[in-house]
């Protein structure tokens, strides 16, 4: 089952914690289950997770991955659902290793749980991601890139296909330099765009470019 796991990461003192705790997961998973670590960062002075993300499926094609795990590197699904991805992944849809996401304090406390939540960890092959345009790269900084990828999959692909299980998102301290109030503005906007051309395959083909 040897597959990649692509996690995004630009690193700041106050992620550092979490980065950990998402290594202490995935290293066994490397031995045991073959999945093999690998960090991103597409560069530029304003971090993307989205050209990350986009950077990490190109990687995987250069090397033979037929299938990849993209993460956030403050995120951790439950192994099983993650398992059962990987080993399900093909080139008909994205899937999602959960089916609701828990949020956590710094500390470690629990902040909320959703029932709905479309990002930080993603089970792909290269074929499925560019089949939904690949993440936008117009998004920097905090910005919705995952949900506009959502709406480009269901639009183009479909549903992605979600797996029984859990999300942890892992607190920490917000960096202010990804946090610029233009950035937001900006993903903001753009954002719009994606859901006037929900279930409009034509004028989303033309958004995604």
């Amino acid at each position: 089952m040897t597959a990649l796991v692509a996690v995004i990461w630009r690193p700041t003192p106050d992620r550092i914690p979490a980065y950990g705790k998402v290594w202490q997961f995935y290293r066994p998973l490397e031995f045991i289950h073959g999945l093999q670590w690998k960090t991103f960062d597409a560069g530029g002075p304003s971090f993307s997770r989205a050209a990350s993300r986009n950077a990490a499926v190109r990687y995987a094609q250069s090397a033979g991955f037929s299938r990849l795990v993209i993460t956030d590197a403050d995120c951790i699904p439950e192994k099983n659902a993650l398992l059962e991805a990987v080993a399900e992944a093909d080139d008909t849809a994205v899937h999602l290793p959960y089916t609701s996401c828990t949020t956590y304090h710094p500390d470690g406390r629990k902040a909320g749980n959703f029932s709905f939540t479309c990002g930080g960890c993603y089970v792909t092959t290269p074929a499925a991601w560019w089949a939904a345009g690949g993440m936008d790269e117009n998004f920097t900084g905090w910005a919705p890139e995952d949900f506009a990828f959502m709406l480009a999959h269901e639009t183009l692909v479909g549903p992605m296909i979600r797996h029984n299980g859990v999300l942890k998102s892992l607190g920490h301290e917000l960096d202010p330099s990804r946090q610029q109030q233009e950035t937001l503005d900006a993903g903001t906007q753009r954002y719009r765009l994606y859901e006037k051309a929900h279930h409009n395959p034509d004028m989303m083909r033309a958004l995604v470019g």
